[in-house]
């Protein structure tokens, strides 16, 4: 016989729940509930905005983690803006992880406004030939 499971008692314990919950973490984000099998390319009439603000560094330490909470918000359907206007310094893997999160966000991730870090280290890389994420 299996114990019954605990409902989170403190205001910690639930936060701490809700974070490992993907799609229970977005205000108004649900999973399409539709007859037939959903495409997922296709876009949903009502997405919430979710306005995701990046602060301090966006480095090798911090982009992976930013992909991947901004792709599942995409994944449970929302459509995110990513403020980075507060980012005090951003490397190569700060700007391949905001890349990574427009082409794989299929039109749903756009970065508004973009910081002076961020577009000092675009138009570096554009000056080298390399494209990069535009702004929206």
């Amino acid at each position: 016989m299996t114990a019954p499971r605990r409902t989170p008692r403190t205001r910690a314990e639930q936060a701490r729940t809700a974070r490992t919950a993907p799609c229970g973490t977005v205000p108004g984000a649900r999973t399409p509930r539709l007859g037939r099998p959903h495409d997922d390319r296709a876009p949903l009439p009502h997405r919430p905005l979710v306005r995701v603000r990046v602060a301090d560094d966006l480095d090798l330490r911090t982009a992976p983690r930013l992909a991947e909470r901004v792709l599942d918000l995409v994944r449970c359907g929302a459509s995110v803006a990513v403020d980075t206007s507060a980012v005090a310094f951003v490397d190569c893997c700060g700007l391949a992880a905001l890349e990574r999160c427009v082409a794989e966000g299929r039109g749903e991730v756009s970065l508004e406004p973009v910081g002076v870090a961020v577009e000092r280290l675009r138009h570096l890389v554009e000056l080298s030939g390399r494209a990069v994420p535009s702004a929206g």
